[in-house]
């Protein structure tokens, strides 16, 4: 079903830039219709991974408005996927698609394993400089070593499940205990740690506070995606609640701060997905009733976001780095 539908989009925007766009453009135009075409064949929602129809039908739609807008506006992708599957684009999430390593071989797996344990040694390093700023009451350098742990940790959680696939194909199984055991181990104690920053009031007062709380709610967001791959779809819910959870309340302290409304916007677009992607990890584990909530919840705060004008995608990512 998706892959025509993306067939389809890409021939409407080929055919569109084709003929409607050099009615309007400048001599001399940067963007070429090509590039527009390719920029808004990207959008992909994945939509045919959602477990109910009428998710992938609500999918569907808003996949087909992001291109249309994003052909009006010369390849300006102005929204998100709401309703999504894994790996969706554009998505207001933290974990965003990665290029992940190829395992199919004994010496793709040597590799990812040298890859793999060099980025826990790396977070493993950075967790003790963390600790050793935070003790010292040096948030700012505190701050800095957390968001090179919130980088180091979205890569674990995309290069990681490639390898115990081909441990679970290979049936090696003790290797592939030995990786999850590891794996979740290190995601468990950044998590802890995060408690106990967290629970401080000298923290609290500081200003890095808020971005210590943004940066623990994308590591609840990438437990959620941990366990979603090792189809443990329960964890999997409740961390992706959480994750909502914390983008709903950082979008509340926002406001209450009088933060830009584009910051609001992100936030908000933010928890709507994470809850999204909680209420699909809710049914797929067997609890309708949570995920018909969840679903409600997430719907109920997009609707609040679609009676403010969207910013665009261009600007909404600006303003996602300038939240790091």
């Amino acid at each position: 079903m998706e892959l025509s539908l993306r067939s389809v989009l890409w021939i409407l925007a080929a055919v569109c830039c084709s003929y409607i766009l050099p009615a309007y453009a400048q001599p001399g135009a940067v963007i070429s219709s090509q590039k527009i075409a390719q920029q808004c064949a990207r959008v992909d929602c994945s939509c045919s991974s959602l477990p109910k129809n009428d998710w992938q039908g609500a999918c569907v739609q808003q996949q087909q408005n992001i291109t249309k807008q994003c052909l009006a506006e010369e390849g300006k992708i102005a929204d998100y996927c709401r309703w999504q599957g894994a790996y969706a684009y554009p998505a207001a999430l933290a974990s965003k698609s990665e290029k992940r390593l190829k395992v199919s071989s004994e010496e793709q797996a040597e590799a990812a394993i040298k890859f793999i344990n060099s980025r826990i040694w790396s977070i493993t390093q950075d967790l003790n400089s963390a600790r050793s700023f935070y003790q010292s009451a040096r948030f700012n350098a505190h701050i800095t070593t957390l968001k090179k742990l919130d980088k180091q940790l979205l890569s674990l959680i995309a290069q990681v499940p490639p390898l115990l696939e081909f441990y679970r194909q290979e049936e090696e199984d003790d290797l592939l205990e030995e990786q999850q055991s590891q794996t979740l181990g290190i995601l468990s104690q950044v998590a802890e740690m995060n408690q106990q920053w967290l629970q401080d009031p000298a923290f609290n007062s500081s200003k890095t506070h808020k971005r210590a709380f943004r940066y623990h709610g994308n590591l609840q967001e990438y437990l959620g995606r941990w366990h979603e791959s090792r189809k443990q779809f329960e964890l999997a819910h409740r961390h992706y609640l959480l994750a909502g959870d914390i983008a709903k309340q950082l979008q509340v302290l926002t406001v209450s701060k009088q933060g830009k409304q584009r910051f609001v916007d992100y936030y908000r677009n933010q928890a709507a997905s994470r809850w999204s992607r909680s209420a699909d990890m809710g049914l797929r584990w067997g609890a309708p009733v949570k995920a018909s909530g969840l679903a409600a919840k997430a719907n109920k705060l997009w609707s609040s976001a679609d009676k403010a004008k969207p910013a665009g995608l261009a600007q909404a990512s600006a303003d996602a780095s300038a939240l790091q």
